[in-house]
């Protein structure tokens, strides 16, 4: 008897050979597919419950970019990724609700040689930077590298940072580093012994000569977070005001992608001060909206893993796209079912006559019924199978997810047992 029910079996396995063997495929990647989606499920909820600590009256977080220097020479001459790097921007600092962007990014500028400077620098202060003047090229002369920082008006509102008396004010929409015009310039208290309102400087500022005008000094004391120093001293500074918006900012002759590159870049470096009720969390799932939306999302967040990052960045695609991912694991799943469907009404056209030949030769229902069941396990192990060599290949593991992909398996295996059994039900009855 098992002789004999080994040899049936090995007679069925034959039957519809590669039909079956591409049910079983298509079975594997339904379940690795849906054990991608729940694993990833399973991990946000537990990533995205992370907070900083609580109790700050403005808590803050610190963003910037991720380019390495291969990736960020990339981007010469790249004019739609400055774009979406000036986008990016320009959504932080007018479009952000959980919080305040604040760009403040500190760097000398190169400044042409002046006396005046040198002798304030070393000798009335001491200042423990020594201008030591060299060529500059596109200054044309002599220059000096002299602390600045340049920050955008979200900071310089948020601070609190006040002309002293009788200085001018900052018209922020003037601010568009054109060659031809004079950029508005504030210098720190310590400079308003060599300077006064109205005087011009003219500087180097990253690859395009602009002419400053100063149009007021800081009232001394004046100071900043940045960078974890939350008394950063801007007294012996000079502060150049960012435009309002990057996409003001034309591309001059001669300079068409390296200037414009490194103002974005610096821009988008910066802090964002929490609004009350927010949460970086919350913040970060925002950033990841804009970052989307506007294309540029090779940043992270201070004190929040990069990888976090990206786990929101993918959450938010696939939940915007969630009708989509629906849809194509319905369509997956019906081309699978109606694959199953299709190879089990060949499988029991061509097994009718041997089946209704060992019915009338006295083999019960069990026997003719157990060889189909056992063949159709055979092909199910097989999909099993594929289905563990991709476990295997993943970093890690997700029991919930696992515990899914075997429920969708069994229910899938139930019906197609139930419609083997009624079509062989049906040959048998005839």
């Amino acid at each position: 008897m098992v002789r004999a029910f080994v040899r049936e079996l090995l007679y069925d396995l034959r039957l519809g050979l590669f039909p079956r063997v591409a049910r079983s495929v298509l079975l594997g990647t339904l379940l690795a597919v849906t054990y991608c989606l729940a694993s990833f499920s399973a991990s946000a909820v537990g990533l995205f419950k992370t907070s900083l600590r609580d109790g700050a009256e403005r808590e803050f977080v610190s963003i910037t970019d991720t380019l390495g220097t291969a990736e960020f020479q990339g981007y010469k001459g790249d004019l739609d990724g400055i774009g979406r790097v000036q986008g990016f921007y320009n959504a932080l600092s007018h479009d952000l609700s959980g919080g305040t962007y604040l760009s403040i990014f500190g760097q000398p500028i190169a400044v042409r040689h002046s006396e005046p400077i040198r002798d304030f620098a070393v000798v009335a202060f001491g200042w423990s930077w020594d201008p030591c003047p060299y060529e500059d090229k596109i200054l044309g002369g002599l220059a000096y590298d002299v602390p600045a920082v340049q920050l955008d008006k979200n900071a310089w509102d948020f601070y609190g940072l006040r002309l002293a008396d009788g200085s001018g004010k900052v018209d922020w929409a003037t601010v568009t580093y054109e060659a031809d015009t004079c950029q508005p310039v504030v210098l720190g208290s310590g400079y308003s012994r060599l300077y006064k309102v109205g005087d011009r400087i003219d500087a180097r500022f990253y690859t395009r000569p602009l002419t400053f005008e100063v149009v007021g000094f800081l009232e001394e004391r004046s100071a900043v977070f940045y960078k974890g120093d939350f008394n950063y001293s801007l007294d012996e500074m000079v502060v150049i005001p960012y435009p309002l918006r990057l996409d003001s900012v034309k591309r001059g002759v001669g300079d068409p992608e390296d200037f414009n590159r490194a103002l974005a870049f610096a821009m988008v470096s910066g802090d964002i001060a929490l609004d009350e009720g927010s949460s970086p969390d919350s913040v970060a799932n925002e950033l990841a909206l804009i970052g989307q939306r506007t294309g540029f999302t090779s940043y992270a967040l201070l004190g929040t893993p990069e990888y976090l990052i990206q786990f929101r960045l993918i959450r938010n695609l696939v939940l915007s796209n969630v009708s989509l991912v629906v849809c194509t694991l319905a369509l997956l799943a019906a081309v699978l079912l109606g694959l199953a469907t299709v190879v089990s009404w060949q499988l029991s056209s061509q097994r009718e006559r041997r089946d209704a030949a060992l019915w009338h030769l006295g083999s019960g229902w069990a026997y003719v019924r157990g060889v189909a069941v056992v063949s159709n396990l055979v092909y199910w192990i097989l999909s099993m199978a594929l289905f563990l060599l991709f476990l295997l290949a993943m970093p890690g593991g997700s029991l919930a997810a696992l515990g899914l992909c075997l429920v969708v398996a069994i229910v899938l295996g139930i019906l197609e047992d139930l419609l083997d059994g009624a079509l062989l039900r049906r040959v048998l009855v005839k």
